[in-house]
């Protein structure tokens, strides 16, 4: 006989409680809410990349300080560590400064008086 039993003839089945499921799909909802709020994140980051070239802003890809690092979940996400930002002064707010320096933890962000010559 394949099945399994526990010598007694009866057939031994795998149980769990209502409470056991509630917090495993508890523990699913944090997990999956947790990975689709990066992968939002790692969107917005490009989202901005596009917004400061457009804006005449540029970065470099210059090798992020070891205190200064991508957060790992966003590397498995395929986000590429940026180096230096540098935004027009006059296209961008200090506001937009913070919410750019917040979207990429790794990089120094500057502002610069004239358009790039790139």
């Amino acid at each position: 006989m394949s099945r399994m039993s526990d010598g007694n003839g009866k057939l031994l089945r795998f149980q769990f409680s209502l409470r056991t499921l509630f917090i495993a799909a508890a523990m699913f909802g944090v997990v999956l809410f947790f990975y689709l709020w990066n992968v939002r994140q790692v969107a917005q980051r490009r989202e901005l990349l596009l917004y400061i070239e457009q804006q005449q802003g540029y970065t470099m890809n210059a090798t992020p300080k070891p205190w200064k690092r991508l957060p790992i979940v966003w590397h498995w996400l395929g986000a590429e560590p940026i180096g230096e930002i540098y935004l027009q002064s006059s296209k961008f707010s200090f506001n937009d400064r913070e919410h750019v320096a917040r979207m990429f933890p790794e990089a120094s962000v500057f502002y610069i008086d004239h358009p790039s010559t790139r």
